[in-house]
């Protein structure tokens, strides 16, 4: 039998947890709001919206004020749209555009560049992307710092890690890279939940739903897109104050904060990673996917501060033959664009090793001709069309003025 204590201390609860449950119903409309105007200027969004925008024909230019919402969702927004040309990699590629591909149609290119930062992520992205259509060309952009580091590998932690079979190795990599990308999406969602009402802009962005940029007169969607620029539908990236106001960066101030924070410093490869580019290289190859791997430009000042270092010359001299040599293994094409003499001036880069749409159009030029790789691009280019294109482009930044 209950004690009449026991059943006053039920009462009691159940009170106050009904109150408790009262409160949070009282809360739902409130929040349900709240992420509602959230996604009405563009933030909390996922790859169905974006795709959506695409299917739509809606120009837009997109990018999240608060999190790199791009690294996070191009992969599901190319599965939507199963393009017939991909660029794949970092950052270093989000200038090439969908209009250098003159022969395509809307919707059949798409850059997934700042998707990949370790080849978890570059295996990743094709595994997906196989699983609704396999893309008929990958343009894939390597970069060196995947491979580069200071230590020659003696180490007891280095010597550790090295004698792990490749397959427990890779087990490791990919485990971590999956888990540490699903906590910085979860966090990431969390943080705008948290911050975004008290941030002025968001406020503005209320007030000014669906504004344009003016030269491109694409619509705004999210904070990052109104003010910096943001993503093309194609998934190229248009950097509005770039070309609304161009600067020229101050090269020897760059060097000196790149050497003060110790980065890009190596005179080895990470033997490791190799096997992991080759892991990359196979994945393509069994699926029958056309690759072509390209080396991104750095800027000419740079890498004559790197290639005459001797803390970093080794690396930079070995590295362009062994990834080439790698690839010519499975029959792929690598181009080294590093130091490229293509550009014709340093206001062809963005920064140090990111460079214009233009240096891209002529990057794109160079392939379709190059005896290596014309016959994988001559379906999607017409090379007098780009030619022209390059030769009347709005600005360094601009190839076609959207």
């Amino acid at each position: 039998m209950i004690s009449s204590d026991f059943t006053a201390f039920i009462k009691f609860m159940s009170k106050y947890v009904l109150l408790a449950l009262f409160a949070v119903l009282l809360s739902i409309p409130p929040a349900a709001y709240y992420v509602y105007k959230l996604r009405q200027v563009g933030e909390l969004l996922y790859g169905g919206d974006i795709a959506e925008f695409n299917r739509q024909g809606k120009k837009i230019l997109w990018l999240s004020g608060y999190y790199s919402a791009e690294h996070h969702i191009k992969t599901s927004i190319a599965k939507r749209l199963s393009p017939k040309v991909v660029a794949l990699g970092s950052s270093r590629v989000t200038q090439i555009t969908g209009k250098v591909f003159n022969k395509l149609k809307e919707n059949e290119f798409y850059n997934m560049g700042m998707v990949v930062y370790t080849f978890s992520e570059a295996d990743d992205a094709v595994e997906e992307l196989i699983k609704v259509k396999k893309p008929e060309l990958i343009i894939f952009g390597l970069d060196w710092f995947f491979f580069e580091q200071q230590s020659d590998g003696t180490s007891i932690r280095e010597r550790i890690k090295n004698s792990l079979p490749d397959a427990l190795y890779f087990f490791i990599a990919d485990y971590n890279t999956y888990v540490i990308y699903k906590k910085e999406f979860l966090l990431s969602q969390l943080y705008i939940l948290q911050n975004a009402w008290k941030d002025p802009f968001f406020y503005d962005a209320l007030v000014s739903l669906n504004s344009v940029e003016a030269v491109s007169g694409r619509t705004f969607v999210g904070l990052g897109a109104r003010r910096i620029g943001g993503f093309r539908n194609d998934g190229s990236m248009r950097y509005h104050q770039w070309i609304d106001n161009p600067v020229q960066y101050d090269k020897e101030q760059q060097f000196q904060i790149i050497e003060k924070a110790g980065k890009h410093r190596g005179n080895y490869i990470i033997k490791r990673e190799l096997n992991k580019f080759r892991r990359f290289l196979s994945l393509c190859v069994k699926n029958n996917i056309p690759l072509i791997i390209i080396l991104p430009p750095i800027d000419d000042y740079f890498y004559y501060k790197f290639i005459n270092d001797k803390h970093r010359q080794k690396f930079w001299k070995e590295f362009p033959v062994t990834v080439k040599q790698i690839a010519h293994e499975y029959g792929i094409a690598l181009l080294d664009y590093t130091n490229t003499p293509i550009s014709e001036n340093s206001g062809e880069f963005l920064d140090f090793d990111h460079i214009s749409e233009v240096l891209y159009a002529k990057i794109l030029l160079d392939m379709a001709k190059n005896d290596e790789t014309k016959k994988l691009l001559s379906p999607y280019i017409d090379i007098s069309k780009l030619e022209s294109d390059i030769e009347h482009h709005p600005s360094l930044h601009d190839l076609h003025g959207d």
